[in-house]
């Protein structure tokens, strides 16, 4: 019996060992990057356009990730150029596969171009980085950060920087550059993980130059993303960043916005959950996530809690949005001290 049993399993991996080699094939070598194209916005009569910049927590395992995609998907249509962190689309055929695969299918109805799915070197998933864009996106480079800049379970996913130079209506340009930077994962990691976030930044850094070198001379360059920060590292990617001269707004969450189920924008408002009061509220600091720009013109910038009310998650994503009004011309007002009310409409 015991012999029998031998055999039969013996039968049994054999014939799975083929399946899982096909499917380290083209998961960690084969698969590669989505592109999703429509016909873009060619005008824009807004005299500014709104950006999102969201870690927005799609990763398999994760608490109630088809139901908070879900609204995800349907509230992108608020905003005209979206860069995600965290929108796994590896391994092939899990949970966050199906997730990003719907949200690039909601992408194209909703009018937007989309790139997603980087991955170099044969790492068993992507980089989490995409890009969306209502304006054409003419051009777009991912770049790998090396396993030399990479410790623990990180070294397995592909992560880097994602550029896309995005045609804006007034005929220029938006040279995006979309990151996310090393994490944590043990408890005393912090000489291990600085090590790895420095070469990061020197890299993300270099990139930036080499992208911009010979831009047009009214053209925006914008980096952002979640930056996994603490205290001591902040301090040294804001000395990096404020010596190539990138302009950015300190990271601290003003007011909570809230969605229907459709994506509409109920409200946004100034709440007591840990923020204080609107008057004299208790700053709570976003170490983590940044936006860097270059522009003649003042961005309107705002770091925001994304929820669904009735819902039984409590948050969109573990991580707060930025959004951003972005200008075209430099007449556009800004009512609210460096932090714009965004009047969300369908």
């Amino acid at each position: 019996m015991a012999a029998a049993l031998v055999v039969v399993l013996g039968i049994v991996g054999l014939s799975i060992l083929p399946i899982l080699v096909i499917f380290i094939l083209v998961n960690n070598c084969l698969y590669g990057p989505d592109v999703v194209t429509v016909k873009s916005k060619k005008t824009f009569e807004d005299s500014q356009f709104k950006f999102l910049s969201w870690n927005i927590f799609a990763m398999n395992g994760k608490p109630y990730l088809h139901e908070r995609c879900e609204v995800i998907r349907k509230l992108i249509k608020n905003f005209d150029v979206i860069f995600l962190q965290e929108s796994w689309t590896l391994p092939i055929l899990t949970p966050n596969f199906w997730v990003v695969r719907k949200l690039q299918a909601a992408a194209k109805r909703q009018g937007f171009n989309m790139i997603s799915g980087f991955r170099h070197g044969c790492r068993f998933t992507d980089s989490g980085l995409a890009v969306l864009s209502r304006f054409p996106i003419a051009e777009y480079e991912f770049k790998l950060f090396p396993y030399s800049m990479t410790y623990s379970v990180d070294a397995l996913a592909s992560k880097g920087v994602l550029y896309a130079k995005i045609d804006l209506p007034n005929m220029t340009a938006l040279h995006g550059f979309n990151t996310h930077l090393n994490a944590y994962y043990e408890k005393n990691d912090g000489p291990k993980r600085e090590i790895a976030q420095k070469a990061q930044i020197e890299f993300m850094i270099e990139f930036i130059k080499e992208k911009t070198r010979n831009i047009g001379a009214d053209d925006k360059v914008l980096l952002c993303g979640d930056f996994n920060c603490d205290e001591p590292m902040v301090k040294f990617l804001l000395e990096k960043m404020n010596k190539v001269n990138f302009k950015y707004e300190e990271g601290e969450t003003s007011s909570i916005m809230h969605y229907k189920e459709d994506g509409e924008e109920i409200e946004s408002k100034i709440e007591d959950m840990g923020l204080g009061s609107e008057e004299g509220k208790d700053v709570v600091e976003n170490k983590f996530d940044w936006l860097f720009y270059k522009d003649e013109f003042q961005w309107h910038i705002g770091t925001r809690i994304m929820r669904a009310p009735g819902k039984p998650f409590d948050a969109l994503s573990d991580h707060r949005a930025i959004i951003a009004d972005i200008p075209f011309l430099d007449d556009v007002e800004d009512d609210s001290d460096g932090v714009k009310d965004f009047e969300v409409t369908a």
